[in-house]
This record gives C-alpha cells, structure tokens and sequence, in this order.
C-alpha cells in the first residue's frame, strides 16, 4: 500500500488473484484507514481468466475456455428459470437456489462489467470472442504483446487494460551466451515498450495499470 500511494494512486480495483470464474471486485481507498473504511464500492466487476490449472482441471486452455462458457450459459438458464417462476409461480416446483449462478445475474444481464486476464494477443481475441458469445460487457486484460496482432485487436472495438511492466533486457557474459538468446526474446524485449503507443496509433481504446508492476513507484516513469 505504501508503495502505491507513493505513485501517486489514491484508489485501487481490487480483484481476486487466482482461478478461472475468480468473482467478485472492489474498488478501495489506499488511505491508511480500517479495511471497512477503505471499502468504497463492492461488486464492481466479475474478474474472469483463462488461466489453466496445472496439476488440476482444467489444465488446458481449451478447458479454461469451455470452463468460463458454461459458467454463463448456465447462470444465463439459471436468470431464465427463475424469471419464468417468479412470473407465473402456481403449480410449479420452486427452482432450487445457486449462490454462485445467482451472482453471475448482473453480468449477463449486462449491468455489471466482466474483466478478462489474457496471457497473450491471441487470448484478447479469444477473450473477445467469449464475451460476444456470452453477451456480457467485456473489459480485456492484456498481457503486453498486443502490437503482434494490433489490427485485429482494435477492430474489437473492446475496452483494453494494458501493463506496462516491459521485459529487461536480456543477460549474458559473453559472446557464446548471447547467441543463446532467443530471436522470440529478443524481439519481444525491443518491442513491447511500443504496444502502448502501437495500440493507439491503430485507434485502440485502453487504459494502462500498474498490475504485475514489482514496483508501483516506476508506473510513471515507464
């Protein structure tokens, strides 16, 4: 906390770190107050990732992906369900409850924001492509490497959020260990502190964070 009101940041949108369907957000004060104080809006978003879960289910992306499906469709059928019930209760059987499908009813009914963690530009597309199946509204995490396919990015016309913690730059003693520095790597430490200025050259609309930052105070400065 001390680091980030050190960069200036007075509020932060706080967000489950981990899982697929993570939950829940909040937006809080940096203040050095209590942690009821600091709370200054609940349930602000539902925070999605297509993150595999290595060693558990699922642990491919094509998992995550039909993971974060289902969740919708059946908190959509679950919305629907209950929509049908409550209008015309008499003679039929009371739908039993989910918590969990029940917190999912602003999402779909698209009143409530869903963000997106992405692990690379081909997951923003994807990402997108989820959200417009799903007819949720969709705010996309990016990873970095947007620039790759930055064209195709902006024509989603979706809300990115965009890191700026960029790659150091490559380490070697000698020569020999230069050469075992990958062409991907090298071209991706050259590259990536563009993507900011590559997105909105191609008329993407984003902001930037300082998420994943190891030092907040260098957000102004990158």
């Amino acid at each position: 906390l001390a680091s980030l009101r050190r960069a200036g940041f007075a509020v932060a949108h706080l967000v489950p770190a981990s899982g697929i369907v993570r939950g829940q957000s909040a937006i809080a004060s940096l203040a050095a107050v209590g942690k009821n104080e600091a709370v200054l809006r609940t349930d602000v978003a539902q925070i999605l990732s297509l993150e595999t879960q290595p060693g558990g289910y699922p642990g491919s992306l094509m998992g995550a992906v039909a993971v974060v499906r289902q969740a919708f469709m059946d908190a959509r059928w679950y919305d629907d369900v209950w929509g049908r019930y409550q209008k015309s209760p008499s003679g039929k059987p009371k739908p039993k409850t989910s918590v969990s499908w029940a917190a999912l009813k602003p999402a779909v009914d698209g009143t409530q924001p869903v963000f997106i963690e992405t692990h690379g530009m081909l997951e923003v597309l994807r990402a997108a492509a989820i959200a417009g199946e799903a007819k949720v509204t969709p705010r996309i995490i990016g990873s970095g490497d947007e620039y790759k396919r930055v064209k195709d990015i902006a024509a989603l016309n979706v809300p990115l959020i965009v890191p700026d913690n960029y790659p150091d730059a490559p380490e070697f003693e000698t020569s020999d260990d230069a050469l075992e520095i990958g062409l991907t790597d090298l071209r991706y430490w050259n590259d990536a502190p563009g993507n900011a200025a590559a997105l909105a050259k191609a008329g993407a609309r984003f902001a930037l964070t300082a998420f994943k930052l190891k030092d907040p105070t260098s957000f102004r400065g990158a």
